[in-house]
């Protein structure tokens, strides 16, 4: 039934499809606030049940009488959660329409949007972030900078992140813009924290400012304009040619032409010689403004004013006058000058960078000459649209910078006297410290070689404006800090057992049974593991035939491709695969992680298996027997990548029979009657738990005084009591064995080797740990003749008969 918030009217409440009471369609931008109107106004129409599922639908049919009919309640439930999904579809935009057109109620279609646009993985909640820290105003008005910076914020909330204010705040304060510098100081050195509402009525009284004051910048007439060129010291060549030009409309004034041109060759303009069809970088007559001597033409006024920039469209560099226009200021080591009308060489003394504003607009100047003794500062127009993704259309008296993608109009100026100025004034921020404007390399060298979102974040907090070139590679980072690059989710799938089986080897290690490595066998599609111990790598060859006869038989299906890591054990198999029509895939050289699939698995049977013989506190020789109880467990684990299924069960399809598990290394008493020479003979020993039989339902038994391994299904555990801990004491050695081990050893062995040896050094503790088996002389003083004669035995490399009394005779440690 519905809940108290869901409308309990006779008949469904129908939503008018009018922009009053829903303004806005949900676009992929606009969700967070397109949810809220909605929320809103089904809250105050009680029908939020319908879309958060509180609201339960009746039974389709009632009972009455003897018969069943229609529920009308249904039948109404019904109708208002159409009525809901139809609103939903009519304010929402074409483009999202496809999401939710095959939604059939109003809680599927509410749902929908929510894991579309409000998804709270955490890829989505890095993006958002991102996005947030390196969103720029650029060239925005303020508030709608504000706006989308909100609405990032509040993404990230609806996407599960916390963001507080201050934040928010902090990424607004970097990404405003060089024009509200001086707010953005006072508002860092506030004690009291500044809301976002407080904010956003400061920056946009700041903006109305600027707006003002850009409005009250008069224009002042330019009287004279003179050529001047920068030279290489040897001479000014062709400087009587560009004079006779200086008296000429160079910027083609008498023509309204846009830049950049129009795609129709037959109606461009030479700027040079003033004839159409060709280009000025085509014409034979221009060839002298494209020569390696880089040229600019500068507007000498007695007593200019310093917010006026000439443009001039055959300079190569920007020129100015002030050092204090210069931002990042670095001496000039060049010997070339600018060369007058009259001949004379001004000295060049700096270069730097200068941001100027005009009409609200920041654009940048880059690589300008500062030339103290020049009268006026000059723009070259190329450098100036290259460096601010820009063209500029100049008309009879006029001239307009427009953006080149979007082709809004920036800014504009007028032409006086024969020369196009722009009003302007150089924008300048204060810095705590003062550095030399260098390539952004050389910082690169300077900060140690970081990466360049670090060195680009250190220059901007230092306030320092740069451009980071991604083509730009750095030779010692590339030799230095090579890695291996990410890998991205494997494409290799299967739908049955045995299309794919992953294999690789792991070893060498020594072990009781003779044993060094082990292969295991992986299939891809249940992730079932099967285990075989090696002797050496090569034996490789003998396994995989019989493990490929055994698979196939019995699952009635082929082996369709092997993976491996491409080892010479695995090459040996390559005519083999060929044969019976098997796919060889190779992982790369030195790269493991293609054979991830094999590596993990390796890494969880190793960390059971070493907790395994931790617990039980045996020696690490038993691994081969610890390995294959781990494979043997971790197969009847149930793991999600299999949704929570067993790798056993998904490959049989039936539950594995877990009753029959124990402690592994647990003390148990298998039935030996039948291994006994006589009818008296004890019919079971103390032994150890070691393992579970893969073609037998029985387990694997290890005796530890007479070095035998037993197979038996009937056997006794004592799952509390494990042999191989060091307070065993139920397991000492009986005289008959001390007599049969001394009946081992010579007598002149014996008497040569206890007269050379202080046998009281035997019973330190630090004899104890080399040797484990002497623990047993500390406990009974009457086997010390035993232990000596052991000692003696491994100092002399007597190795085969120490090891075999030591393993048949004494627990170790």
């Amino acid at each position: 039934m519905a809940n108290a918030n869901t409308t309990t009217a006779a008949e469904p409440v129908t939503i008018a499809s009018s922009s009053a009471q829903l303004p806005v369609k949900l676009s992929s931008q606009n969700f967070s606030s397109w949810r809220a109107q909605l929320d809103a106004l089904l809250f105050g129409l009680g029908l939020s049940g319908y879309v958060d599922g509180s609201s339960t639908p009746p039974s389709a049919e009632i009972t009455r009488g003897d018969t069943r009919i229609p529920n009308p309640a249904y039948t109404l439930w019904k109708h208002q959660v159409k009525l809901i999904l139809h609103a939903i579809l009519t304010y929402t935009s074409e483009a999202i329409l496809p999401y939710i057109s095959s939604s059939t109620t109003s809680k599927q279609a509410w749902d929908t949007l929510h894991k579309t646009f409000a998804n709270k993985n955490r890829s989505r909640v890095i993006a958002l972030k991102d996005q947030l820290s390196f969103l720029k105003r650029e060239n925005q008005a303020v508030g709608t900078y504000l706006h989308a910076m909100k609405t990032l914020a509040d993404e990230l909330r609806m996407a599960g992140s916390t963001i507080n204010d201050d934040d928010l705040i902090l990424h607004i304060l970097k990404g405003v813009g060089a024009e509200f510098n001086d707010l953005t100081a006072a508002i860092r050195v506030r004690e009291t924290p500044i809301s976002f509402d407080e904010l956003h009525a400061m920056f946009s009284a700041h903006e109305l400012l600027l707006r003002q004051q850009d409005a009250a910048i008069s224009d002042i007439s330019i009287p004279t304009a003179n050529f001047a060129r920068r030279t290489s010291p040897q001479g000014s060549r062709n400087s009587s040619y560009y004079r006779n030009r200086s008296n000429q409309r160079s910027f083609n004034a008498n023509r309204r032409q846009n830049f950049p041109s129009s795609s129709s060759g037959s109606h461009i303009t030479c700027q040079i010689c003033d004839k159409p069809g060709h280009s000025a970088k085509t014409c034979r007559r221009g060839l002298q403004f494209f020569s390696a001597t880089p040229t600019v033409n500068i507007a000498t006024v007695p007593n200019g004013d310093n917010r006026s920039w000439c443009m001039d469209t055959g300079a190569s560099h920007h020129v100015t006058n002030a050092f204090n226009n210069l931002c990042l200021a670095s001496d000039y080591e060049g010997t070339n000058k600018v060369v007058v009308g009259n001949e004379t060489g001004l000295q060049i003394t700096h270069s730097g960078l200068v941001d100027l504003r005009s009409n609200n607009t920041t654009f940048t100047l880059e690589d300008v000459l500062c030339v103290p003794h020049m009268n006026q500062d000059l723009i070259s127009v190329s450098q100036f649209c290259k460096a601010n993704n820009v063209f500029i259309e100049f008309y009879d008296d006029y001239f307009v910078v427009k953006h080149v993608h979007t082709r809004q109009e920036l800014t504009r100026g007028l032409l006086i006297n024969g020369v196009y100025k722009l009003p302007a004034t150089v924008s300048t921020s204060p810095q705590a410290f003062v550095f030399s404007r260098v390539l952004i390399s050389y910082w690169h060298h300077r900060f140690g070689h970081p990466s360049k979102p670090v060195l680009v974040s250190m220059l901007s907090q230092l306030g320092i404006s740069t451009s980071c070139n991604k083509s730009d590679v750095c030779n010692a980072c590339q030799c230095s800090k090579s890695h291996k690059l990410p890998f991205a989710l494997s494409t290799l799938s299967t739908v049955k057992p045995l299309e794919l089986i992953y294999s690789d080897i792991w070893g060498p290690k020594p072990s009781v049974s003779g044993h060094y490595y082990y292969v295991i066998f992986v299939d891809h599609f249940t992730k079932y593991t099967w285990f075989y111990s090696l002797k050496k790598k090569f034996d490789l060859s003998l396994i995989f035939p019989k493990f490929k006869l055994l698979v196939e038989k019995y699952f009635n299906s082929p082996i369709v491709s092997f993976y491996s890591d491409g080892g010479g054990e695995y090459e040996k198999l390559k005519q083999f695969l060929q044969l019976h029509g098997i796919s060889h895939l190779k992982t790369p050289p030195h790269t493991p992680e293609h054979n991830g699939i094999s590596e993990r698995k390796h890494r969880h049977i190793i960390e059971t298996c070493i907790a395994l013989l931790h617990h039980a506190k045996m020696p690490l020789t038993f691994w081969p027997q610890a390995f294959q109880t781990a494979v043997y467990l971790i197969n009847r684990m149930i793991t999600p990548v299999l949704d929570n299924q067993s790798p056993f069960q998904k490959l049989f399809h039936k539950e594995a029979n877990l009753s029959k598990l124990k402690i592994f290394g647990c003390l148990c008493y298998p039935w030996l009657r039948p291994y006994n020479n006589s009818k008296l003979n004890d019919r079971s020993r103390p032994c150890v738990f070691i393992g579970y039989s893969d073609c037998q339902s029985a387990y694997h038994c290890y005796d530890i005084y007479n070095n035998k391994f037993f197979t038996s299904r009937h056997v006794v555990f004592f799952e509390s009591e494990f042999p191989f801990h060091s307070n065993s004491s139920s397991l000492s050695m009986s005289s008959k064995d001390t007599s049969s081990f001394l009946s081992h050893v010579p007598n002149l062995i014996q008497i040569k080797l206890l007269s050379a040896l202080d046998s009281s050094s035997l019973m330190q503790p630090s004899s104890t740990q080399v040797f484990p088996a002497l623990h047993l002389l500390q406990q009974n003083p009457h086997h010390k003749k035993l232990v000596t004669q052991m000692f003696c035995l491994v100092v002399l490399s007597i190795k085969p008969l120490a090891s075999t009394v030591t393993q048949r005779h004494l627990p170790y440690k």
